[in-house]
């Protein structure tokens, strides 16, 4: 316990060290612009192999953040990182990886769990949104109401459920009657960040998602590259569905 509270302590601490130098050198620029005007060099950290992965993980959440880079970080041989990156950031990145380290962290298992729907406008007033086949799906009520309100009323059809649970950082996967999902979870705290590789058909979706917890992440795609009939079973050539992606993370002890 004392050890996983001392890395959460360093995450935080690298966080604001990181803030810090942004704050500091960019004025009115953006972060950017800052980083892209500043000579990088290339620094070689030799870290625990037992805490590579969850580091590396760390430093490219901190350094890689969408609009706001300042650095690179990869994996290099054995107990190696390297990190591309100004001077400045580089002595941020050596504060926090010279703390030392007095036990291997606690593997963390985390469950994802993922739901395919399909939607098509409905003709149903004063009903928000229906569930075809008489399926309730009781926890997934405020995701279809919240649909619904911004596309108007909508009839839903759920094509599968996936669950799957993998352990930090490692690659786990799992293949249901109509989607194939691959993920790759870090968790920190009540957040889990997850690379996520989904095939379902024709269809498919591939990123890098961050999910609170109590909370759900909603990804539409237009159109449905299956056979219609196995969804609704009066659908037409030219009905108008939309391919829904319902994620949540369970992050019980």
């Amino acid at each position: 316990m004392k050890r996983k509270s001392e890395m959460a302590r360093l995450v935080v601490v690298f966080g604001i060290l990181v803030a810090c130098v942004i704050l500091s050198s960019c004025g009115q620029r953006g972060a950017g612009e800052a980083a892209e005007s500043e000579a990088v060099e290339l620094q070689t950290y030799t870290v625990p192999s037992e805490y590579k992965n969850e580091l590396h993980s760390m430093l490219r959440s901190a350094l890689e953040s969408e609009g706001n880079r300042v650095g690179r970080v990869t994996k290099g041989p054995g107990g190696t990182l390297l990190v591309v990156a100004p001077a400045r950031v580089q002595a941020g990145v050596r504060r926090i990886l010279e703390g030392g380290f007095d036990a291997p962290p606690v593997a963390t298992p985390t469950k994802l769990t993922y739901w395919f729907l399909v939607g098509r406008p409905a003709d149903s007033p004063g009903q928000p949104f229906s569930v075809t086949g008489g399926r309730g799906l009781t926890e997934l009520e405020p995701v279809l109401l919240q649909i619904a309100t911004a596309q108007g009323p909508t009839e839903f059809a759920l094509l599968e459920q996936i669950d799957l649970t993998s352990m930090n950082q490692e690659r786990a996967q799992a293949s249901g009657r109509f989607a194939r999902v691959v993920q790759r979870a870090t968790r920190r705290g009540r957040q889990v960040v997850a690379d996520v590789e989904i095939g379902l058909g024709s269809n498919s979706f591939s990123s890098q998602v961050m999910l609170e917890g109590e909370q759900f992440l909603v990804l539409g795609q237009a159109g449905f590259a299956g056979r219609q009939s196995e969804v609704f079973a009066d659908a037409g050539v030219g009905d108008a569905l939309t391919l829904y992606y319902v994620m949540a993370a369970d992050l019980a002890p």
